[in-house]
């Protein structure tokens, strides 16, 4: 049997047009975001900086759930157990 083989050309992988582009603005968007989050508490008041921290906390624990459940089909209680004793201890916390 004789198989049909590809042309070389066919073979090479492609780089995307905006390749060389992306990297190379990507190390100072980086650097700008973390000025910016580090700068934050000083300039914004501390409701808006409360509210998004919860935001971002509320995030992490959905990102870490959408890996579990979603990329896995695992169902966990975990998550939540975790959540609320850190909420729990928060509490105490600040009391």
């Amino acid at each position: 049997m004789k198989q049909d083989l590809a042309p070389a050309h066919e073979l090479t992988v492609r780089r995307p047009l905006l390749g060389n582009l992306i990297s190379s603005w990507r190390p100072p968007a980086i650097a700008a975001g973390l000025v910016l989050i580090v700068l934050l508490p000083f300039v914004a008041k501390n409701f808006f900086v409360f509210q998004l921290t919860l935001a971002l906390i509320y995030a992490i624990a959905i990102l870490g759930l959408n890996l579990l459940t979603g990329f896995n089909g695992q169902f966990s209680l975990g998550h939540s157990a975790f959540y609320a004793i850190g909420a729990y201890t928060a509490a105490i916390l600040m009391d």
